[in-house]
Formats: structure tokens, sequence, C-alpha cells
């Protein structure tokens, strides 16, 4: 994992068959063993020549020097070297400098008779065509074949543009697709916009969509609850959970939905989702894959870096509430790292150390760093979500604006955090009476546009309340019946009224804060007194 930067890390595990004489000479080794041949396949650096004759080697690395970069002891394959000999096996690696490596080894195991009876017990899914749509050569084939265990009819598509050809050849074809398992990162059309042009066509608008993303690549919590998306599944998805999550969506009917619902794939009830931001430094793949599970399980999405330089770089794209921040991290480790916030940000989000060590004076260390609190590993859940709910920030929760949502978008700047809400409502002013001038027309396609239009708008700008009420208009739309749309419309002019209401007071207030912010820093000499005047005068002139 660690030398692999960019692509991907493939596991491929294969029956290896060999002559009867091969066996006969192997003592201990009966006809009653199978050899599975594993084969772990990367993207990484690759191995010069003389690395590969050495890379077995007891203490020996491939580039001694890159040990601080990617850490190690280079006793990992030495060790597998021996274990691989223990269970009659051989290992070997296949390698060119810039181009990655394949590993393999080798291992005899006892056959058994039970693996077919698990698997018969198992229920059939309900019938049901399934397109699956991913631009990853590698997870296309490891979902199909884990589709096609569980006895399903299952396309495969590279790109959205190939989707949407395979669902209308299906339809014209009288045979459609019952679903569309859909990658969320994808080049071209992404698997959100893809998802929305399946919905939004009332010829495919039945097929029922589960969105598939990566680990360390959540779906944000407002994704979830607005997008008209019928389960969400992580990959890599275990095959009882992927058949569970198939039954649960096969095995239930379409139905009309005024509000996008935010399902989930597991077998217990969706968890409430905080909306608290969290960024995950951790360098060892295994623990962020167990850090994510609990964050999820607790109700909470996170995004993932690998060391305290990627959280640096992160924490400059995007705000975050609090980082959960591994101590020993190799190119930065987390008590740099929490330094290095402190001094550059004015308003550091809220650091959680994570660190393997429970010696006295390690919680002293992480708060002299700049850290808010210290758990030990492996993590409890229990600790874990008291920590998060002690220093997750208070929300209203009755706010009609999610102004973190905006800060994003802006780069936490006022001017432009400002410009960006005097232009929204400007454009609101101007769909408000265009809804309803369609709605007293009876146009329903013009109407479902326009609420379209306004609902991006106002995903975009943080704008949430009002954005159930522009679901329920735009559906109304799409299947013309407007019978009830002048209630929604009314819903949506009086939140998009406390929106207004809401910006005023917010920029207001900051402009005071500003000013008093600058004032104070001039009376404590950080600032020229005369700067602070100007802020004033700026303030002013904005203001009239």
């Amino acid at each position: 994992m660690k030398f692999t930067e960019q692509g991907e890390v493939v596991l491929r595990i294969l029956p290896q068959e060999e002559p009867p004489s091969a066996v006969s000479h192997i003592d201990g080794i009966s006809g009653s063993q199978a050899t599975l041949r594993f084969e772990i396949k990367d993207t990484g650096i690759g191995l010069s020549e003389d690395a590969r004759g050495r890379i077995f080697e007891a203490f020996n690395q491939a580039d001694q020097s890159t040990t601080r970069r990617y850490g190690g002891t280079g006793l990992g394959l030495t060790i597998s070297q021996q274990l691989v000999k223990m269970m009659h096996g051989e290992i070997g690696v296949e390698s060119e400098p810039g181009k990655g490596s394949l590993f393999w080894f080798t291992a005899r195991f006892e056959k058994h008779a039970a693996g077919k009876a698990a698997l018969a017990k198992q229920k059939p899914l309900p019938p049901g065509r399934v397109l699956l749509v991913d631009d990853n050569a590698t997870d296309r084939e490891i979902l199909r074949a884990q589709l096609a265990a569980l006895g399903t009819r299952c396309t495969s598509a590279a790109s959205g543009e190939e989707a949407l050809q395979f669902l209308c050849g299906a339809i014209a074809d009288e045979d459609p697709y019952a679903l569309a398992m859909i990658d969320m990162q994808m080049s071209g059309i992404n698997g959100m916009d893809l998802a929305r042009a399946i919905k939004n066509d009332h010829v495919t608008k039945d097929t029922r969509v589960i969105m598939l993303s990566s680990v360390g690549h959540p779906i944000d919590a407002n994704t979830r609850e607005n997008a008209d998306i019928d389960a969400f599944l992580v990959k890599p998805a275990t095959q009882l959970h992927l058949q569970q999550c198939l039954a649960g969506i096969l095995g239930s009917a379409p139905s009309k939905r005024t509000k996008a619902k935010n399902h989930t794939s597991s077998e217990a009830p969706p968890r409430a989702i905080h909306d608290t931001r969290i960024l995950v430094a951790e360098d060892n793949e295994v623990n962020r894959h167990v850090m994510l599970l609990l964050l999820e399980d607790l109700g909470y999405t996170a995004n993932m870096v690998a060391n305290g330089k990627e959280a640096l770089a992160a924490l400059r794209q995007h705000s975050y509430d609090i980082i959960l921040m591994d101590c020993q991290m190799p190119e930065m480790d987390g008590y740099e790292a929490s330094r290095t916030i402190h001094r550059e940000f004015d308003r550091p989000p809220r650091i959680i150390a994570m660190t393997a060590h429970a010696l006295r004076g390690d919680r002293e260390k992480c708060l002299a760093a700049g850290m808010d609190d210290y758990l030990s590993k492996p993590i409890i859940a229990k600790e874990l979500e008291t920590a998060l709910k002690r220093l997750a920030p208070t929300h209203k929760r009755n706010a009609p604006v999610d102004l973190q949502r905006l800060r994003d978008v802006c780069g936490d700047a006022p001017g432009t955090m400002r410009r960006l809400a005097d232009l929204y409502l400007e454009q609101g002013e101007e769909l408000l009476p265009a809804m309803e001038t369609a709605i007293r027309n009876n146009d329903a396609k013009d109407l479902s546009a326009i609420a379209h239009r306004f609902r991006g708008a106002s995903l975009s700008c943080g704008s949430n309340s009002i954005v159930p009420f522009l679901n329920e208009l735009e559906q109304l739309g799409n299947s013309s019946d407007l019978a009830v749309a002048s209630v929604a419309y009314e819903k949506a002019s009086s939140e998009f009224a406390r929106i207004r209401s809401f910006f005023e007071s917010h920029f207001q207030n900051n402009e005071h804060a500003l000013e008093e912010e600058m004032l104070a820093q001039a009376c404590k000499g950080k600032i020229p007194l005369h700067r602070a005047t100007q802020q004033r005068a700026l303030r002013d002139g904005i203001v009239t």
C-alpha cells in the first residue's frame, strides 16, 4: 500500500494445478490438498533488477534512501518467505521500475466439501437485471464476479455514456434493467450526474440506483439526504453485505417519492447522520478503514489522509471541525502537524490525538502540541463517540443555511461569501415568481425545470431548509400533477424569506465583529490604527 500513491493494489487467488508426480515428491503432502496461488499486483514505484535480487534478504529495502518516507525495517518479505516455505509453497516477484510490481506466493491447503453447502443456504435474490457502471476495470471485474456468484444477470459499462446506451437499448428490447449500480467517482459523467439523468428521464426513472463509493472517499451527508438514490454502498463490499443490499432494493417496488431518502445498505436501521466535518490523518491503511467503519457506525462521515503533510494540504482546501490525528506518521508526524496547524490557521479545528502508546506523559505531550484530546489505540467506539460529542461544534439546528457549506465553497473569505449569497438571493427573486407563473399556467414541465435549477443553487449555497419544498415541486412537475403545487410553493416562498433574513443578519453581525476585532488589535499594537479606521469606512461605504 505505502509504495502505491496512485492507482490500485489488487489481490487475486487462483487454483494452481500440479502434476501428481510433483506432489508425490513433497513429504507430508497428500492428494487431499490443493495448491493456491496468491497474487498481489500494484501500480506503484516498481523494482529494479538489482532490488529484485536482494529484496527477500533480511533488513534490506529496495531503496535505502526512502526509509524515512516509507518506514519499515526490511523484515516483512523475509518473514513472508519463511512462512511460505513452512506451507510447502514458493514466493517471488515480477516488477519493473515505474510500472508497479506483482508479488506472488503459493500455499497448500486441505480440501473441504462444505463450501457449496454454505452458499446454498442463501436465499435467491428477487429477479432483476443489473447494470454495473464503473470506469475502473479492476473494480468492475471484482463486482461483476460477486454479482455473478449471487445469480444476477449483470451487464457492465465503463462510462456514464455507455451506461445510458445500455439502458435505452434494454428498454427498446423490452428487457429493462431493474437496478443500476453506479460508481460515484467517474471521469466524464460522474455517478451523481448519471443517477440524476436516469431518475429525470421518464423512460428510465423506475430503475433503482445504488451509489458506490470507495473507502476514504465517503459521500457527504448533504448528498445522501437530498439525492434520489435508493441505497449507498462502500467498496470493497463483502459478499454478504452486497447480497443484503440487493435483496433490500430488488425486493421492494419503486415508489413515487416527494423527497429523496437516505437508505443504507446494511441490515440495521439508518442512524442519524451528524454534520460534523471530520478529517482522519492515519498512515496505516487498515487503521484508516477501521476508523471509517467506526465513524459511519456512529453516524459520521470523514475524509482520509495518510500523514501530516496531507492533512495540512486538505485543511488548506476545506474547513474541518475535527481532525483525528495519528501521532506517529512518516514525512510529518501528528505532533508537528498539530503545531503547524495552530501557527498557520487563525481558527484551527479541534484535534484528537490517536496513538498506540499508553505511557505516562503521552497525554501531556499531545496537549503541549496543541491537541485537544487523546485516544489510545485500539480505538474504542464509546470513547470515540464521547470525544466527538464533546468537541463537535454546536450548530443551530433550526438555522435555514449551512454556513460551513458556504465557507467551503468560498474558501472562508467573507467578501466572497457575501457576493455569492447576494447572487443567490437575486436569482431566487427571479425564480420564485417564475415558478408561481408556471403553476398558474399549469405548465408542469416549466415548473420542474425551474425548481430543479433553484434546488441546485440552494444546495451550492447551503440553503438547505428550502430544498425539501423545491424537491417536492420538481417531483410534482415531473408527474404533471400540480394539484397541490401551490401549497409547496407557499412553503418554499416562506423558507426563502427566512433564508434572506438569516443572510442579512449574519453578514451585518459579521461586519461588526470584524470591526471590533481590528480595533482591539489596533489597541494592542498588532496593526496600525489607521487600518482599523479604514476598515470601518469601507464597511460604512458598503452599507450605504
